[in-house]
C-alpha cells in the first residue's frame, strides 16, 4: 500500500464536519503536514498515513480537508474507526 494525504483548503467550514486542529496530530503527522499542505498531495508512508483520518477537517493556518487514499488501487482509508 502507499498511502497519499491530500489536503484541500475549504473556503468554508461544513456545519457537520469533523474538525481537529494541527496540535492534536502526532508529531510526525505535524512535522509533515505543512509540506502536505503547501504542495496539495503526498506520498507517505502507512505509520504517518494512520495519523490522519479521511474526510476530516484539520485547523492549520486555515481549514483543509484531509483525503487518505491508496494510490496503487484507489482506495480510501479510513483510519478513524
Amino acid at each position: 500500500m502507499t498511502p497519499t494525504i491530500r489536503a484541500r483548503a475549504l473556503e468554508s467550514v461544513p456545519a457537520h464536519a469533523r474538525v481537529r486542529h494541527y496540535d492534536e496530530l502526532a508529531e510526525d503527522a505535524k512535522d509533515s503536514f505543512p509540506a502536505i499542505a503547501e504542495g496539495g498531495t503526498a506520498v507517505v508512508p502507512p505509520e504517518l498515513a494512520a495519523g490522519f483520518r479521511h474526510g476530516e477537517v484539520l485547523k492549520f493556518t486555515r481549514y483543509y480537508r484531509i483525503e487518505v487514499s491508496d494510490d496503487a488501487v484507489r482506495v480510501r482509508a479510513d483510519s478513524s474507526s
